[in-house]
């Protein structure tokens, strides 16, 4: 079995979801990713192509 490695970013990000404890806190989380994964899109779509 292979062992997962973790990046920073993604060990901040499961202990910052650790407190969370309510289902109306996991979705406020689930809300807030959503927005910021939209506004990278945006600004991913905006950028000039690379050729």
């Amino acid at each position: 079995m292979e062992a997962i490695t973790f990046t920073p970013a993604q060990i901040h990000a499961l202990n910052l979801m650790s407190r969370i404890k309510t289902s109306e806190g996991l979705e406020k989380l689930r809300q807030q990713v959503e927005l910021f994964c939209a506004k990278q899109i945006e600004e991913e779509k905006d950028l000039p192509c690379e050729k």
